[in-house]
């Protein structure tokens, strides 16, 4: 196996934690809406961890957000259920998706080479030497230890504050992926410009493993695609396996709760806010899954990052 070569190896447990309440499950879809780009604004959004933005946005005061389709870049990419069955190390998507949700995969693509997958968890090393496939990257995680998810540290964030339906559009929808505004009314923010709430967001993540790839020795596809193509297309080299869920709390003290199932498909939680107390209940019911995942360039393995853009014209 070639550990020389590894760049991207991350096998430290990260948690953000928060507070969550419960009632009736729903079902719900959790596809962003997007619309053709006629005027763009270019920021830089960087999923789950510390801001890195552009003068063009502040995003702690999001209702001025202006009207216009806002163009960002991530270099941590969410799994959900529209994308999930493409999500395995040594896939290959381009790098221009038009929603952080559903990035866009490369089709027919042909491997010459064999790859080495593997993951760390407790000192233990899994490992094997396959071509990238949905089942090479799943029968490494299902080697992992049925305990694995006692393991790992909890920290509490602060909540995001938004004063704003649309605030909290834009904020979910580029930062997650979900328009969360969606949850309190599935026609979106626009149509309900005279509500006066303010919002609270928070965000419960776990990582309790990564499963990544080694470089290949020699050419790994035998696609014949021009550099002009490749400078589109990145691998995907490490996938975070854990937990993540999402609460909304409104100034009329409602509370939404978004967990996920093994496949990212979404379920929501209502209640009011003396029933947050369940979070860690709901929170630790969910399965293990693919969460989110690092890309890196196929021309030279550099790290890459998805563009997407969110609408708000």
């Amino acid at each position: 196996m070639k550990y020389m070569k590894l760049k991207l190896l991350l096998f430290a447990p990260i948690i953000m934690a928060i507070l969550f309440s419960c009632g009736e499950d729903e079902n719900i879809s959790v596809k962003p809406q997007t619309k053709d780009t006629i005027k763009t604004d270019t920021v830089k959004a960087d999923t789950v961890r510390s801001d890195s933005t552009r003068d063009s946005l502040d995003w702690y005061h999001l209702e001025n957000v202006k009207p216009i389709d806002y163009n960002l870049s991530t270099d941590l990419i969410p799994v959900y259920a529209a994308s999930y069955k493409n999500i395995y190390v040594g896939n290959i998507l381009y790098v221009n998706a038009s929603t952080l949700q559903e990035p866009k995969f490369v089709s027919n693509i042909n491997y010459l080479e064999k790859i080495d997958i593997m993951c760390e968890y407790n000192a233990n090393l899994y490992s094997t030497t396959e071509f990238p496939s949905y089942d090479a990257t799943h029968n490494i995680i299902n080697k992992l230890p049925n305990d694995i998810e006692q393991n790992g540290n909890f920290n509490t964030s602060s909540p995001i504050k938004l004063k704003s339906l649309k605030a909290l559009h834009f904020y979910s929808e580029a930062r997650i992926g979900m328009p969360l505004d969606e949850v309190f009314f599935s026609d979106g923010y626009k149509n309900h410009a005279n509500d006066t709430r303010n919002f609270q967001l928070y965000t419960l993540y776990q990582t309790v493993c990564q499963v990544c790839m080694d470089y290949p020795m020699g050419k790994l596809l035998s696609n014949n695609f021009s550099d002009e193509e490749k400078n589109n297309m990145a691998i995907i080299n490490n996938i975070n396996i854990g937990k993540t869920a999402y609460m909304v709390i409104d100034s009329d003290n409602n509370c939404v709760i978004i967990t996920f199932d093994s496949y990212g498909r979404a379920t929501i939680t209502r209640g009011d806010i003396e029933l947050k107390s369940s979070f860690s209940t709901l929170f630790s019911q969910q399965k293990l899954r693919l969460i989110d995942f690092n890309i890196q360039r196929i021309s030279d393995y550099y790290i890459a990052e998805l563009k997407y853009h969110v609408d708000m014209r």
